[in-house]
């Protein structure tokens, strides 16, 4: 008896779990999340601006990798050293800073390390670079940042990551007094949120508890003051 309703239980946890996956695959449940994010700024016409600095947030590497192999090994979120790196190249002008704090498997301090890669890989020694490598958190980008810089008053600093992660950074910038420009990277929705039926349900997964997660940090972030509101703006 006890057998037979474990195993009418467990027939039912899979079919229940089975059509969730389905759900999440198909549906745009992903884009419903992410895309009001991702919209939240544009990507700005820096072209005619005097920039004083660019700061890339981290995310964007696989520091293991890069370790073991000797190259830039990069995430997803790539466009962040990509784009960050490439706005210092249109901008010689600016001071570029990496804030990315890392600790191998004894906690000893590694920091930038696939920055500095990528950096050499790229032959990019003549730019003007600084690196924030205590950072464990969002939080921690801006406030180490701005104490490693100390940026003055009506200097022009922009600000680069992902797009579904700029409300929150920005928020954070603007807790820590400093006004920074939103350059977004790394969208993962394209324009809109048409209801478009696919299936990829590992993509589907990552970017749904992706944005999942950052909706959760925003209303945390805000609970502990470290924004001024839920959604921040510029």
């Amino acid at each position: 008896m006890i057998a037979r309703s474990r195993a009418k239980w467990g027939r039912r946890f899979v079919v229940t779990a089975t059509a969730l996956l389905i759900v999440i695959s198909v549906l745009p449940l992903e884009r419903w999340f992410l895309g009001p994010l991702e919209r939240r700024f544009v990507v700005p016409d820096l072209s005619e601006l005097q920039v004083d600095g660019i700061i890339v947030l981290a995310g964007a590497s696989n520091v293991f990798a890069t370790l073991h192999w000797s190259q830039a090994a990069l995430s997803e979120s790539a466009e962040r050293l990509t784009e960050g790196i490439g706005l210092a190249l249109r901008h010689p002008e600016a001071t570029l800073v990496f804030s990315d704090g890392a600790w191998d498997s004894t906690g000893e301090p590694i920091g930038a390390v696939t920055a500095r890669q990528l950096l050499e890989t790229m032959a990019a020694n003549g730019l003007r670079v600084a690196y924030e490598e205590r950072s464990t958190s969002t939080w921690e980008n801006a406030l180490f940042t701005k104490e490693l810089v100390n940026p003055s008053r009506g200097e022009r600093w922009v600000l680069v990551t992902s797009a579904y992660h700029m409300p929150r950074s920005l928020g954070v910038f603007q807790a820590v007094g400093w006004d920074v420009i939103p350059y977004p990277v790394d969208f993962r929705t394209g324009p809109g949120t048409p209801v478009t039926f696919t299936f990829l349900p590992a993509r589907s997964l990552v970017d749904l508890s992706m944005g999942i997660k950052e909706w959760i940090a925003l209303v945390v972030y805000r609970v502990l003051g470290r924004t001024p509101r839920i959604f921040p703006s510029a």
